[in-house]
């Protein structure tokens, strides 16, 4: 009989406790609002001109309405193969370019404008800064996490030269080689 007792007190107590803890874990439950998890994009439309510079100064030239004139680079950044660099390269000859980036994305972009495989004796500007000389095999930087808003644009203009004390080797081939690279991250 003692051990019957026992046996149903042991009953009634594991029932409560049961009990206790189902009440526990569909209180806990309903107190949690909803976990939701979204994934954004940074998307940017990115385009590459180049400068109308007749005497090559520096000082672009000029619509009649004072804006300063620049042609799109076509294939700038769809085809590595594109020449985007100066033709023609003479020393002391100032060369102006203007990365334009539109940020389409559902995050605020921060772009990076580098020249990669770059080479002796030319040196790179950003817009209203100084003249820096470029090393040889290493990548120059010409703006670094500028920010772009949602749905806004910026624009990077910077200029490159071949010193003018560089020799004739670098005409042409040296400016060829380098590459142009635009990073978009969020």
């Amino acid at each position: 009989m003692k051990k019957l007792i026992l046996s149903i007190a042991a009953l009634v107590v594991s029932l409560v406790l049961l009990g206790t803890g189902v009440y526990a874990w569909i209180a806990a439950a309903s107190n949690f609002s909803e976990i939701r998890f979204s994934v954004s994009a940074v998307n940017a439309i990115v385009t590459l001109e180049r400068g109308q510079d007749f005497n090559y100064d520096g000082n672009l030239d000029r619509d009649a309405d004072g804006t300063e004139r620049f042609e799109a680079v076509a294939g700038a950044f769809s085809n590595p193969q594109t020449q985007w660099g100066p033709e023609n390269v003479a020393p002391g000859r100032i060369y102006t370019y203007r990365v334009k980036v539109e940020n389409t994305g559902e995050l605020s972009a921060k772009v990076t404008v580098l020249i990669e495989n770059t080479a002796d004796g030319f040196s790179v500007r950003a817009e209203g800064g100084a003249w820096s000389p470029m090393t040889a095999g290493t990548a120059a930087v010409v703006t670094a996490d500028r920010s772009v808003a949602i749905g806004a644009s910026g624009e990077f203009v910077f200029s490159m030269r071949l010193d003018a004390d560089a020799d004739g080797a670098f005409q042409g081939s040296a400016a060829r080689s380098m590459r142009l690279v635009v990073r978009v991250d969020g």
